[in-house]
């Protein structure tokens, strides 16, 4: 079937459901690569056409800036064939299904399609996943060394020395959009899943309240974990010499008996004050 009739067939389909849900619709001047999305307000006012849109409860919808983003939402896309909005919603049309067309670079090598697309350090751009996480799709058309157009890039330093700059390539791409976990061939090591969790540590330490957010969960797990170790030695310790006492001296044995069981209240005192206190961390 040609695919103009398709494309008709489809617009006819969803003017009828428009009809029955009482929801505007919006055509597009120009046919994009997308067949039809919603509209969402994005927050993030440099966010381009193409690029690569991930979601946070503090910042609304702003570009992903770190690799394998486990909140990727969706792409840009201002020119789909069809746009679903409301009156209430302003806002730009994001594709989640689909095809679209995504702004990546060579920053992880040169893409072929059937490659796996994820997000990276540059702010909306996206790169080859080469390690299983969150991807956005899987690429259709290419990106090599002599595609698209030359850009230099900075990368981002958790250690506090500068970084010097790289030279990748920079256009867009063709992506079967599917947002998910992919279990690529090549298993992510140690070293590279510290560079992503760095990679979102500083994301956070970069906004204040999530910094303190951050603190206050690892204030609380250390002081858990020490009130545990405490009690478990306390204990540890206690019982194998309160046995061994009794069987040196049987008559003080009442006395030893009570002395092991005041053992095992400071033990779990201790615990519970260390849940306490961070239950109070947390929550203040």
């Amino acid at each position: 079937m040609p695919k103009f009739l398709i494309k008709s067939a489809s617009i006819f389909l969803s003017l009828i459901i428009l009809a029955t849900i009482n929801l505007p619709l919006v055509l597009a001047q120009e046919s994009g690569s997308v067949d039809w999305t919603y509209t969402y307000s994005i927050a993030d006012k440099d966010a381009v056409d193409g690029d690569i849109i991930s979601s946070s409860t503090d910042k609304g919808l702003t570009r992903a800036n770190f690799p394998y983003d486990s909140h990727m939402f969706g792409v840009m896309q201002k020119t789909p064939l069809v746009v679903y909005t409301s009156f209430e919603n302003t806002g730009l049309p994001i594709a989640r299904s689909g095809t679209a067309t995504v702004n990546v670079t060579t920053l992880n090598g040169p893409i072929v399609p059937g490659d796996y697309i994820t997000t990276s350090e540059i702010p909306g751009k996206g790169q080859k996943a080469t390690d299983s996480g969150n991807v956005l799709g899987i690429a259709l058309t290419p990106l090599g060394p002599s595609d698209g157009t030359e850009t230099s890039y900075q990368p981002t330093s958790t250690t506090g020395k500068q970084n010097p700059a790289i030279k990748v390539r920079a256009g867009k791409v063709t992506v079967a959009l599917r947002v998910e976990y992919a279990e690529i061939t090549t298993a992510r090591t140690a070293l590279r899943l510290l560079d992503s969790f760095n990679a979102a540590l500083f994301t956070n330490v970069q906004n204040p309240d999530q910094f303190v957010k951050i603190f206050r969960y690892i204030t609380a797990i250390v002081i858990v974990l020490i009130s545990f170790t405490i009690g478990f030695l306390t204990f540890s310790r206690a019982i194998p010499k309160g046995i061994e006492a009794i069987g040196r001296n049987p008559l003080a044995q009442k006395t030893i008996i009570f002395s092991i069981v005041l053992n095992i209240i400071f033990t779990l005192v201790t615990a519970i004050a260390g849940i306490a206190a961070a239950i109070l961390i947390l929550k203040f």
